[in-house]
């Protein structure tokens, strides 16, 4: 509920759809770049990202995946201004909300991974290490 209360909000802001889908990007980008640092405990689902940079991406797959994504949202999102294929622009915006709402769901921050996958992850690759 409060993720369609913080969606509302976004989008009476004010905001161009294109500006809440290049802040949801770059989220979405910072979030994938905590799959390659914690690659034994979160992998690549989204099958169309999955298809660009693969389940383990490194991070400078997630980085060329992220700049090129964005530049071509820029231009896609300038030729279909005024026309009838603006209104699917919002979908992928939703889309990339939701994303980041999942993300955020999993564990997967900014700014690293939250303490309770930290614990998780670190007993499982303790776990790998002593199999033989």
């Amino acid at each position: 509920m409060k993720y369609l209360l913080i969606a509302t909000l976004i989008l009476m802001s004010g905001c161009s759809n294109t500006q809440i889908w290049q802040t949801a990007h770059a989220i979405d980008v910072a979030q994938t770049i905590q799959i390659s640092k914690h690659p034994e405990c979160y992998s690549e689902s989204n099958r169309f990202t999955k298809a660009m940079i693969g389940s383990k991406p490194s991070e400078e797959e997630v980085y060329m995946w992220g700049a090129g994504t964005a530049i071509a949202h820029y231009f896609l999102s300038k030729a279909a201004k005024g026309t009838r294929f603006e209104k699917f622009l919002y979908v992928g915006t939703g889309m990339q909300l939701n994303s980041v709402v999942n993300n955020h769901a999993i564990g997967l921050r900014v700014n690293g991974i939250s303490r309770n996958m930290r614990d998780f992850c670190d007993r499982r690759a303790f776990k790998a290490k002593i199999r033989f």
